[in-house]
């Protein structure tokens, strides 16, 4: 009996350390399942850098929604500023095509008789008017000498030349580019056909041409500056400007751009039509000092 109880004792001694043990082994596994827990339920360091970037997204999207809007809502007013620029062209067109036909009607809105039996046309707006003869009028021609084989081959090219300036407008006003460079860089090409006429006419028969057509032919002085080279040199109001410096003259415009081709300081002739009769004065080069106004009168 007396070497049974240490035994007993030995295994009563292991049994508690084993308890001990498993014990310990229980609370560490609790421990770390706890932590564990813990863990899946505390979010992770690395999940939140992950949300930054999908916040970060969604606002930059929102922005962009915005951007694209005010593109779409400015994209709609250039369209609009392009719609209106379009339609004040046209207006403008419209508007220089009647300053146009003032110029070049044929028919004669009013006749100032002067005393020297000379008529005196002011044209109007009536190049489609049905009171004329005919757009050009070739009976003019004739009277100015012309045969009629030629007043003819120039009605003809006139009355082309019209024609195809009325397609022009039609077909540039449907398509979008009336008053665009590529319009008036064709109306150009038309306009030079007639002017090509200059050419083949003598100053005689261009001069009656412009007149059968309705066109400027005369260059009249409506008024002069008192202290001015015209007035000292005895030009009057009324007198038409024939020449200036042997070029023939036509229009206000043509006065003008001769009175900047002479030599400084030179006397120039300036041959003057006053009361049906021919008269010359001499003026120094440059301006003359007189407001003028362009006029269509029977040669």
């Amino acid at each position: 009996m007396k070497t049974q109880i240490p035994l007993m004792i030995v295994i009563a001694g292991v049994g508690i350390i084993i308890g001990l043990l498993l014990q310990r082994s229980g609370d560490d596994t609790g421990n770390s399942a706890t932590e564990i827990t813990a863990a899946e339920t505390q979010p992770s360091p690395s999940a939140e850098p992950e949300s930054q970037p999908q916040s970060m997204a969604i606002a930059e999207a929102d922005e962009s929604k915005g951007d694209i809007y005010e593109l779409t809502a400015l994209r709609q007013l250039v369209q609009q500023e392009v719609q209106a620029r379009k339609q004040l062209q046209m207006q403008l067109t419209e508007v220089t095509e009647r300053l146009e036909s003032l110029e070049n009607s044929q028919a004669a809105a009013t006749e100032d008789t002067q005393s020297s039996g000379t008529t005196v046309v002011r044209t109007t707006n009536n190049r489609q008017g049905v009171s004329r003869p005919g757009w050009i009028n070739t009976q003019a021609l004739v009277d100015a000498g012309l045969d009629e084989f030629q007043a003819n081959k120039i009605r003809d090219v006139y009355e082309q030349v019209e024609m195809e300036r009325l397609y022009l407008r039609d077909r540039a006003v449907r398509e979008g580019w009336i008053g665009d460079d590529r319009y008036r860089q064709e109306r150009e090409q038309l306009d030079a056909r007639l002017e090509s006429l200059r050419d083949e006419l003598s100053d005689k028969e261009y001069d009656a041409y412009l007149f059968a057509t309705g066109r400027p032919n005369r260059v009249l002085i409506e008024s002069t500056l008192r202290t001015s080279p015209a007035r000292d040199a005895g030009i009057r109001t009324g007198d038409s400007v024939i020449r200036y410096n042997n070029i023939r003259i036509y229009t206000w415009a043509d006065l003008r751009n001769a009175t900047t081709q002479c030599t400084t300081d030179s006397m120039i002739e300036v041959e003057l039509e006053r009361e049906g009769k021919r008269q010359r004065v001499f003026v120094p080069c440059g301006p003359l000092g007189v407001r003028l106004d362009n006029t269509s009168m029977q040669p």
